[in-house]
């Protein structure tokens, strides 16, 4: 019982991460950009 579903799964989860990082960036800039101001 081969199936590709490890690799699917796999891609599921980095269109998901993609989709939270991206969310959590809009709601909250200063996680990601460094407070070198």
């Amino acid at each position: 019982m081969d199936f590709p579903s490890d690799r699917i799964w796999g891609e599921v989860g980095a269109h998901l991460r993609t989709i939270v990082l991206g969310q959590t960036e809009a709601r909250f800039p200063d996680i990601r950009a460094p407070a070198s101001q």
